[in-house]
């Protein structure tokens, strides 16, 4: 028999051979058949990662999307211009609203253009900056949340695009 397919199921892997036989081989160095997987597994060039691996990988690829949506940024309107809030732009109107008070500033539309902003849109402009940036810790946490909870049954089936894929909508 001729194996077809290896699931890492923790204590044991579930292993399907050619004509849809399937059996669960413990992990044993000492089991002729755990060796023949492990053989297969090396020849296939595969490797089995554990939970936690799985869970690592997760962690570092959710932080990264934190970072890309705190660099990328949105688009947000207010009074009818289109901004980009990012990173740079939130750091720089916390900046901006410091030095000048209430005094109006002028800000870079999405396409570099300035506008004359007054106490109240700088308010808007403000608060819809600070909700994006209050949105994108919110899914990182409910990311790091859910991560932390997968179990080996589900840990394929999560889909952490999904959940970043929320932050635009």
């Amino acid at each position: 028999m001729n194996i077809i397919s290896v699931k890492d199921l923790g204590d044991f892997y579930s292993v399907t051979y050619n004509g849809d036989i399937k059996s669960n081989i413990p992990k044993n160095s000492t089991n002729r058949d755990y060796r023949k997987v492990q053989e297969w597994l090396k020849d296939n060039k595969l490797t089995v990662d554990t939970l936690e691996e799985k869970k690592d990988k997760l962690l570092i690829l959710n932080n990264q999307k934190r970072v890309q949506a705190r660099d990328k940024g949105l688009e947000i309107t207010v009074d009818g211009i289109t901004y980009l809030a990012n990173k740079e732009t939130v750091q720089g109107f916390a900046v901006l609203r410091g030095l000048n008070g209430n005094e109006p500033i002028y800000w870079k539309d999405k396409d570099g253009k300035p506008h004359k902003l007054e106490e109240e849109q700088q308010k808007n402009l403000a608060h819809a900056m600070k909700n994006i940036a209050l949105g994108i810790e919110k899914i990182y946490m409910q990311a790091e949340i859910a991560i932390g909870s997968l179990t080996k049954e589900n840990i394929d089936q999560f889909d952490l695009d999904s959940l970043w894929n929320n932050l635009g909508a």
